[in-house]
């Protein structure tokens, strides 16, 4: 399929979902505004089985639930969608920025053009020339106006395909949003986890597919799960989304949107990024065990020393002891608390947007609340047997880890060390420590989905009557 033709089928598929929704409703006062920022080049796109299996998931949800809506007629929704293919890397932050930075304020005019001049030379073309975005109104239009004032336009941005394509969505709504997360001395208005959610701060809601050869950083299970954020949103619980800002001893800032790693697990995803041109399929667990064996021998590694903030009324072992380490009861904090963990030798040092996450294509590296991993590197032995550990999410048991719930990591090196963020690997010189990560929730950017890594919204159901049917694993234990 063409990007062109993979366009107008999803279109028409959530075009056919929307007008049967009763919360997509000019009668509600929503104007639903969908735009789909899709990646041609990520991995399941580029396989065609999986690019069948995304439509046929979708396809087949679809046709399970609508036939038991037909009796609601919504036709007075309209929907106004619009593909973004990208072109190239970055391009899916440029995208994202430029959608905020012309749908944000009110009183968008008529004579507007999208994207706008700032941009306009970095937009992507279609096979025949066309400018995108596509959209089924107007083919060939370069976005929507609202019909008449009183339109409250809702919008809601899908990012569609791997990691990477979501972490530069993130990257761009943060930028656009006034927290700059590139190379810059900081992340501006982008708040701390400890601060409190204001009401109104929901500029956008944020849905991520899976379709990339990693599918960890994602809000959906499935494709299929496409057909309850778009008949639902209104009825979703939506977490504000979360980030992990990383910030050199220099300035420098960057964003990991699920997991921020330093040291082993950085390197295996260095191998893995390394092997996969050549190897087909998801090679993590080979590059995990090449990594395992070269790690040690390819760094000259000294120790590391890490500091860690706990979060207010988190429950935290005393310092340097997190849960599996010492088998001392825990006691509750109920202020921050600042605790030094043991000197060690770097061999996982991650810190995740929250806890309940996986990374290596669902490597449950943070199986509970958690959100820190801290391992030091042991022998090739120890090691070999951690790793089996990691893949069953069962190494907590292990008296060298370290899980630990916090707001903030320092950790402080001599030397050069990789770090992944979301699966995008860079080097940490000697001169960018101590490095600093900590915890952000990103104002005005709402996460729609059934896969919330946030462990109050795991267990709440919609405030509305969500048919099942929509989302079968959300509500597998509840049928």
């Amino acid at each position: 399929m063409t990007v062109e033709q993979i366009s107008r089928h999803l279109t028409e598929l959530c075009a056919h979902i929307i007008s049967r929704s009763p919360y997509w409703s000019e009668s509600r006062g929503c104007r639903p505004m969908l735009h789909v920022i899709l990646n041609p080049a990520a991995g399941g796109f580029m396989r065609e089985a999986v690019r069948n299996q995304f439509f046929d998931d979708l396809e087949s949800r679809i046709q399970a639930f609508l036939p038991m809506e037909m009796v609601m007629s919504h036709s007075e929704a309209r929907a106004r969608i619009s593909i973004y293919p990208t072109q190239a890397p970055g391009s899916g932050s440029i995208i994202a920025r430029d959608i905020l930075d012309r749908f944000q304020l009110a009183g968008v005019q008529e004579d507007d053009q999208y994207p706008p001049a700032s941009s306009r030379e970095n937009r992507s073309q279609g096979e025949s020339g066309r400018d995108w975005p596509y959209s089924p109104e107007t083919e060939g239009a370069r976005g929507w106006i609202p019909s008449r004032e009183t339109d409250r336009p809702e919008h809601l941005i899908m990012s569609i395909g791997g990691d990477g394509t979501h972490l530069e969505v993130l990257n761009g709504l943060i930028e656009s949003l006034g927290s700059g997360a590139g190379n810059g001395p900081s992340l501006g208005s982008a708040r701390t986890s400890g601060s409190s959610p204001g009401a109104d701060d929901a500029v956008v809601g944020l849905c991520r597919v899976p379709m990339g050869t990693g599918n960890d950083g994602v809000d959906l299970l499935s494709s299929g799960d496409i057909a309850g954020v778009l008949y639902a949103r209104a009825g979703l619980a939506a977490p504000e989304a979360r980030a992990v800002r990383v910030t050199t001893a220099r300035g420098e800032v960057a964003v990991a949107g699920n997991i921020a790693g330093l040291g082993l697990d950085a390197y295996v995803v260095f191998l893995s990024e390394r092997y996969k041109r050549i190897l087909p399929g998801n090679i993590y667990k080979f590059a995990a065990d090449l990594g395992v064996l070269s790690y040690k021998s390819r760094y000259n590694l000294g120790e590391a020393r890490i500091r860690l903030q706990t979060y207010p009324g988190s429950t935290e072992q005393p310092a340097g002891q997190g849960r599996g380490m010492n088998p001392r009861e825990s006691h509750a904090s109920e202020t921050v608390q600042n605790f030094q963990v043991p000197a060690l030798i770097p061999g996982i040092i991650c810190m995740g947007a929250s806890g309940f996450r996986t990374y290596g294509n669902g490597l449950p590296v943070l199986p509970g609340e958690e959100n820190v991993c801290i391992i030091p590197l042991g022998t090739v032995a120890q090691n070999i047997a951690l790793k089996s550990q990691l893949y069953r999410g069962s190494h907590g048991k292990d008296p060298r880890v370290g899980l630990h719930r916090a707001a903030k990591m320092v950790v402080d090196y001599h030397g050069r060390l990789p770090m992944q963020l979301d699966g995008e690997v860079r080097w940490i010189e000697p001169q960018d420590f101590p490095l600093e990560f900590e915890v952000i929730q990103v104002p005005g950017v709402r996460l729609l989905g059934n896969r919330s890594n946030d462990a109050d919204v795991q267990s709440q159901r919609s405030r509305y009557q969500v048919p099942a049917v929509l989302f079968p694993e959300r509500y597998r234990d509840n049928a």
